[in-house]
Protein backbone atom coordinates (compact mmCIF):
# COMPACT_ATOMS: atom_id res chain seq x y z
CA UNK A 1 0.00 0.00 0.00
CA UNK A 2 0.97 4.17 -0.75
CA UNK A 3 1.53 6.34 1.81
CA UNK A 4 -1.65 7.60 1.06
CA UNK A 5 -3.73 4.69 2.77
CA UNK A 6 -1.59 4.69 5.78
CA UNK A 7 -2.76 5.72 9.17
CA UNK A 8 -2.17 8.73 10.81
CA UNK A 9 -1.98 9.00 14.64
CA UNK A 10 -6.08 9.91 15.02
CA UNK A 11 -5.74 12.13 18.37
CA UNK A 12 -3.27 14.38 16.76
CA UNK A 13 -4.74 14.01 13.20
CA UNK A 14 -8.26 15.60 15.28
CA UNK A 15 -6.15 18.17 16.84
CA UNK A 16 -4.64 19.28 13.40
CA UNK A 17 -7.91 19.68 11.51
CA UNK A 18 -9.38 21.73 14.32
CA UNK A 19 -6.38 23.89 14.35
CA UNK A 20 -6.40 24.14 10.75
CA UNK A 21 -9.99 25.18 10.22
CA UNK A 22 -9.26 28.07 13.01
CA UNK A 23 -6.17 28.90 10.95
CA UNK A 24 -8.47 29.11 7.93
CA UNK A 25 -11.00 31.42 9.80
CA UNK A 26 -8.67 33.80 10.68
CA UNK A 27 -6.87 34.11 7.28
CA UNK A 28 -10.52 34.27 5.77
CA UNK A 29 -12.28 36.36 7.94
CA UNK A 30 -10.93 39.91 6.63
CA UNK A 31 -11.66 38.99 3.12
CA UNK A 32 -15.02 39.68 1.81
CA UNK A 33 -14.03 38.22 -2.07
CA UNK A 34 -14.30 34.51 -3.57
CA UNK A 35 -12.55 32.48 -4.95
CA UNK A 36 -10.17 32.00 -2.12
CA UNK A 37 -7.65 28.94 -1.69
CA UNK A 38 -6.10 28.50 2.32
CA UNK A 39 -2.85 26.18 1.69
CA UNK A 40 -2.79 23.05 3.66
CA UNK A 41 -1.79 23.29 7.04
CA UNK A 42 -0.16 20.23 7.86
CA UNK A 43 1.54 17.02 6.22
CA UNK A 44 1.97 13.47 7.52
CA UNK A 45 5.06 11.70 7.57
CA UNK A 46 6.51 8.62 8.87
CA UNK A 47 9.08 10.53 11.26
CA UNK A 48 10.84 7.18 12.59
CA UNK A 49 11.27 6.22 16.63
CA UNK A 50 12.22 10.10 17.28
CA UNK A 51 8.37 10.99 18.21
CA UNK A 52 8.29 7.72 20.90
CA UNK A 53 5.56 5.78 21.53
CA UNK A 54 2.69 8.40 19.72
CA UNK A 55 3.93 7.14 16.55
CA UNK A 56 2.93 3.39 18.04
CA UNK A 57 -0.88 2.04 17.91
CA UNK A 58 -2.22 0.18 20.77
CA UNK A 59 -3.07 -2.46 18.22
CA UNK A 60 -0.86 -3.16 14.93
CA UNK A 61 -4.55 -3.67 12.84
CA UNK A 62 -5.34 0.19 13.29
CA UNK A 63 -1.98 0.34 10.79
CA UNK A 64 -1.94 -0.54 6.44
CA UNK A 65 -0.13 -2.93 5.22
CA UNK A 66 3.49 -2.08 5.06
CA UNK A 67 2.94 0.86 7.66
CA UNK A 68 4.88 -0.05 10.80
CA UNK A 69 4.00 3.14 12.88
CA UNK A 70 0.98 5.74 12.78
CA UNK A 71 1.84 9.20 10.19
CA UNK A 72 2.89 12.24 11.95
CA UNK A 73 2.21 15.81 11.61
CA UNK A 74 4.66 18.38 10.07
CA UNK A 75 4.27 21.83 9.56
CA UNK A 76 3.63 23.22 6.05
CA UNK A 77 5.61 26.94 6.12
CA UNK A 78 5.49 29.14 2.84
CA UNK A 79 6.31 32.64 2.28
CA UNK A 80 3.33 34.67 3.49
CA UNK A 81 1.61 35.43 0.31
CA UNK A 82 1.14 32.14 -0.60
CA UNK A 83 -1.17 31.05 2.85
CA UNK A 84 -3.87 32.97 1.23
CA UNK A 85 -4.30 32.38 -2.40
CA UNK A 86 -6.84 34.50 -4.16
CA UNK A 87 -8.52 34.55 -8.02
CA UNK A 88 -9.03 31.85 -10.42
CA UNK A 89 -5.33 30.66 -10.68
CA UNK A 90 -3.85 28.16 -11.55
CA UNK A 91 -1.57 28.79 -8.50
CA UNK A 92 1.68 27.57 -8.27
CA UNK A 93 2.67 26.76 -4.51
CA UNK A 94 5.72 26.41 -2.73
CA UNK A 95 6.22 24.87 0.78
CA UNK A 96 8.53 23.23 3.15
CA UNK A 97 7.72 20.51 5.16
CA UNK A 98 9.35 20.51 8.77
CA UNK A 99 9.12 18.45 11.79
CA UNK A 100 10.89 16.71 14.11
CA UNK A 101 13.87 14.66 14.12
CA UNK A 102 15.14 17.17 11.50
CA UNK A 103 12.57 16.48 9.18
CA UNK A 104 12.83 18.74 5.97
CA UNK A 105 11.44 18.71 2.70
CA UNK A 106 10.94 20.66 -0.43
CA UNK A 107 7.71 21.01 -1.91
CA UNK A 108 5.99 22.40 -4.72
CA UNK A 109 2.53 22.02 -6.89
CA UNK A 110 -0.29 23.57 -8.68
CA UNK A 111 -3.32 23.98 -7.33
CA UNK A 112 -6.64 26.07 -9.01
CA UNK A 113 -9.95 26.73 -7.20
CA UNK A 114 -11.83 25.64 -11.10
CA UNK A 115 -10.96 22.10 -11.09
CA UNK A 116 -13.53 19.76 -10.85
CA UNK A 117 -14.68 17.89 -7.96
CA UNK A 118 -13.07 18.60 -4.17
CA UNK A 119 -9.49 18.63 -4.17
CA UNK A 120 -7.58 15.57 -2.14
CA UNK A 121 -4.69 14.62 0.25
CA UNK A 122 -1.66 14.53 -2.10
CA UNK A 123 1.51 12.10 -1.86
CA UNK A 124 4.69 14.55 -2.38
CA UNK A 125 8.65 13.93 -1.49
CA UNK A 126 9.39 11.06 -3.83
CA UNK A 127 6.19 9.18 -1.74
CA UNK A 128 7.35 10.07 1.82
CA UNK A 129 4.72 12.59 2.78
CA UNK A 130 1.10 13.13 2.61
CA UNK A 131 -0.29 16.81 2.19
CA UNK A 132 -3.30 17.32 3.58
CA UNK A 133 -5.85 18.98 1.22
CA UNK A 134 -6.68 23.05 0.40
CA UNK A 135 -9.33 24.73 1.95
CA UNK A 136 -11.39 26.25 -1.56
CA UNK A 137 -14.17 28.89 -1.20
CA UNK A 138 -15.85 29.66 -3.94
CA UNK A 139 -19.01 31.41 -2.50
CA UNK A 140 -19.64 33.27 0.01
CA UNK A 141 -22.44 30.68 1.23
CA UNK A 142 -18.77 28.58 1.61
CA UNK A 143 -16.83 31.66 3.03
CA UNK A 144 -19.51 31.92 5.92
CA UNK A 145 -19.11 27.89 6.14
CA UNK A 146 -15.73 28.03 7.10
CA UNK A 147 -16.22 31.11 9.73
CA UNK A 148 -18.42 28.70 11.45
CA UNK A 149 -16.52 26.03 11.66
CA UNK A 150 -13.77 27.62 12.80
CA UNK A 151 -15.63 29.31 15.66
CA UNK A 152 -16.91 25.86 16.99
CA UNK A 153 -13.22 24.32 16.72
CA UNK A 154 -11.94 27.30 18.22
CA UNK A 155 -14.34 26.47 21.14
CA UNK A 156 -13.61 22.88 21.14
CA UNK A 157 -9.94 23.21 21.20
CA UNK A 158 -10.93 25.91 24.35
CA UNK A 159 -13.12 23.77 26.13
CA UNK A 160 -10.26 21.01 25.87
CA UNK A 161 -7.69 22.75 27.12
CA UNK A 162 -9.81 23.62 30.05
CA UNK A 163 -10.37 20.55 30.85
CA UNK A 164 -6.42 19.25 31.03
CA UNK A 165 -5.66 22.78 32.89
CA UNK A 166 -8.10 21.48 35.49
CA UNK A 167 -6.54 18.21 35.71
CA UNK A 168 -2.64 19.53 35.42
CA UNK A 169 -3.66 22.01 38.23
CA UNK A 170 -4.60 19.40 40.69
CA UNK A 171 -1.88 17.52 40.43
CA UNK A 172 0.17 20.25 40.62
CA UNK A 173 -2.11 20.99 43.75
CA UNK A 174 -0.87 17.20 45.10
CA UNK A 175 2.62 18.20 43.89
CA UNK A 176 2.84 21.38 45.65
CA UNK A 177 1.00 20.31 49.22
CA UNK A 178 3.38 17.56 48.97
CA UNK A 179 6.50 19.70 48.78
CA UNK A 180 5.20 21.93 51.62
CA UNK A 181 4.60 19.17 54.12
CA UNK A 182 7.87 17.73 53.31
CA UNK A 183 10.15 20.68 53.43
CA UNK A 184 8.08 22.93 56.48
CA UNK A 185 6.23 20.36 57.66
CA UNK A 186 2.72 22.66 57.52
CA UNK A 187 -0.26 20.77 55.92
CA UNK A 188 -3.35 21.46 53.94
CA UNK A 189 -5.63 19.20 53.03
CA UNK A 190 -7.09 22.04 50.60
CA UNK A 191 -4.19 24.58 49.75
CA UNK A 192 -6.95 25.66 47.08
CA UNK A 193 -10.14 24.47 46.69
CA UNK A 194 -11.40 22.57 43.66
CA UNK A 195 -13.98 25.21 43.48
CA UNK A 196 -11.25 28.03 42.90
CA UNK A 197 -9.26 25.29 40.64
CA UNK A 198 -12.41 25.28 38.19
CA UNK A 199 -12.46 29.07 38.87
CA UNK A 200 -8.53 29.53 37.71
CA UNK A 201 -8.97 26.91 35.15
CA UNK A 202 -11.87 28.78 33.07
CA UNK A 203 -10.72 32.39 33.60
CA UNK A 204 -7.33 31.29 32.41
CA UNK A 205 -8.35 29.14 29.18
CA UNK A 206 -11.13 32.26 28.01
CA UNK A 207 -8.32 35.25 28.35
CA UNK A 208 -5.96 35.87 25.50
CA UNK A 209 -3.77 38.27 27.77
CA UNK A 210 -2.93 34.40 29.67
CA UNK A 211 0.12 32.61 28.78
CA UNK A 212 -1.39 29.74 26.89
CA UNK A 213 -3.87 31.98 24.95
CA UNK A 214 -0.59 33.16 23.23
CA UNK A 215 0.52 29.82 23.26
CA UNK A 216 -2.47 28.62 21.05
CA UNK A 217 -2.13 32.14 19.04
CA UNK A 218 1.66 30.67 18.16
CA UNK A 219 -0.14 26.97 17.04
CA UNK A 220 -2.05 28.79 14.75
CA UNK A 221 0.13 31.96 13.21
CA UNK A 222 3.86 30.51 13.76
CA UNK A 223 4.52 28.71 11.64
CA UNK A 224 7.68 27.66 12.88
CA UNK A 225 6.49 26.38 16.43
CA UNK A 226 6.28 23.04 15.24
CA UNK A 227 9.80 22.17 13.93
CA UNK A 228 10.94 19.68 17.25
CA UNK A 229 7.37 18.93 18.67
CA UNK A 230 4.32 17.55 17.43
CA UNK A 231 1.07 20.03 18.27
CA UNK A 232 -0.26 18.14 21.14
CA UNK A 233 2.84 17.47 23.06
CA UNK A 234 3.55 21.27 22.38
CA UNK A 235 0.41 22.02 24.31
CA UNK A 236 0.30 19.79 26.76
CA UNK A 237 3.70 21.30 28.02
CA UNK A 238 2.99 24.43 28.04
CA UNK A 239 -0.11 23.39 30.61
CA UNK A 240 1.63 21.55 32.78
CA UNK A 241 3.92 24.77 33.19
CA UNK A 242 1.06 26.94 33.87
CA UNK A 243 -0.44 24.66 36.06
CA UNK A 244 2.86 24.93 38.50
CA UNK A 245 2.69 28.85 38.36
CA UNK A 246 -0.72 29.18 38.70
CA UNK A 247 -1.18 26.74 41.67
CA UNK A 248 1.49 28.71 43.77
CA UNK A 249 0.15 32.15 42.80
CA UNK A 250 -3.08 30.77 44.20
CA UNK A 251 -1.89 31.03 47.92
CA UNK A 252 0.22 33.90 47.10
CA UNK A 253 3.68 31.95 46.95
CA UNK A 254 7.27 33.53 45.70
CA UNK A 255 6.87 33.45 41.74
CA UNK A 256 9.73 31.92 39.62
CA UNK A 257 9.96 28.60 42.20
CA UNK A 258 12.15 30.89 44.89
CA UNK A 259 9.15 29.85 47.24
CA UNK A 260 10.27 26.13 46.85
CA UNK A 261 13.85 27.28 46.92
CA UNK A 262 13.65 29.02 50.42
CA UNK A 263 11.49 26.30 52.21
CA UNK A 264 14.42 23.43 50.65
CA UNK A 265 17.04 25.31 52.07
CA UNK A 266 15.21 25.85 55.49
CA UNK A 267 14.78 22.09 55.58
CA UNK A 268 18.82 21.26 54.42
CA UNK A 269 19.79 23.97 56.59
CA UNK A 270 17.76 23.23 59.66
CA UNK A 271 16.86 27.23 59.85
CA UNK A 272 13.34 29.04 59.59
CA UNK A 273 14.88 32.18 60.93
CA UNK A 274 14.34 34.68 58.00
CA UNK A 275 17.12 36.71 59.51
CA UNK A 276 19.52 34.14 59.78
CA UNK A 277 18.63 32.37 56.60
CA UNK A 278 19.03 34.62 53.79
CA UNK A 279 23.23 34.64 54.31
CA UNK A 280 23.10 30.87 54.72
CA UNK A 281 21.83 30.21 51.15
CA UNK A 282 24.08 32.66 50.08
CA UNK A 283 27.39 30.98 52.16
CA UNK A 284 26.61 27.47 50.80
CA UNK A 285 26.09 28.58 47.11
CA UNK A 286 22.25 27.95 46.96
CA UNK A 287 21.48 31.39 45.76
CA UNK A 288 23.26 33.84 43.68
CA UNK A 289 21.08 36.92 45.17
CA UNK A 290 19.98 37.72 48.77
CA UNK A 291 16.62 37.31 49.32
CA UNK A 292 14.95 39.84 51.68
CA UNK A 293 13.29 38.65 54.79
CA UNK A 294 9.89 39.33 54.00
CA UNK A 295 10.51 36.91 50.79
CA UNK A 296 11.79 34.33 53.11
CA UNK A 297 8.58 35.17 55.49
CA UNK A 298 6.37 34.31 52.70
CA UNK A 299 7.83 31.51 51.66
CA UNK A 300 7.99 30.12 55.25
CA UNK A 301 4.32 30.45 56.24
CA UNK A 302 1.85 29.47 53.35
CA UNK A 303 -1.80 30.30 53.32
CA UNK A 304 -4.30 28.57 51.96
CA UNK A 305 -6.34 30.33 49.39
CA UNK A 306 -10.14 31.62 50.33
CA UNK A 307 -12.35 29.89 48.50
CA UNK A 308 -14.85 32.04 46.15
CA UNK A 309 -18.54 30.62 46.18
CA UNK A 310 -19.20 30.24 42.45
CA UNK A 311 -22.32 28.13 40.15
CA UNK A 312 -22.40 27.02 36.91
CA UNK A 313 -24.00 30.08 35.95
CA UNK A 314 -21.43 32.48 37.25
CA UNK A 315 -18.41 29.98 35.28
CA UNK A 316 -20.25 29.78 32.08
CA UNK A 317 -20.71 33.70 32.33
CA UNK A 318 -16.96 34.14 32.88
CA UNK A 319 -16.68 31.73 29.37
CA UNK A 320 -19.21 34.07 27.66
CA UNK A 321 -18.23 37.10 28.61
CA UNK A 322 -13.95 36.57 28.27
CA UNK A 323 -14.21 33.82 25.33
CA UNK A 324 -17.61 35.04 23.55
CA UNK A 325 -16.87 37.86 22.86
CA UNK A 326 -12.70 38.33 22.39
CA UNK A 327 -12.81 35.25 20.75
CA UNK A 328 -13.52 35.33 17.21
Amino acid sequence: MTISQWAANPHLAFYCRQLSAVRAQRLVKDLDTVPITISPMFGWADLGDVVGKKSQPEHSSELADGQERYLMPVRLQYLHEQQVLLGDGPHQVQAQAVGPGGFVKNLSWQISPQSVGSPGTQVMAHGKLLVDPPTIISTKTQRHRALETGHEALWDILLDMERQLIAALELAHHNMRSEIYATIGKWSDRWVSSQDIEHLASSTIHNPAQSLMRTLESQIHDQEVFDNVDPQRHMVTKVHQAAQRLIYDAIGDLSDGRGTKIRNAALQLKCKDPDALPQLMLDHGMTDVRHHRSSVVTALNPVPSAAEVMDGAELENIRMSQGGQIWH
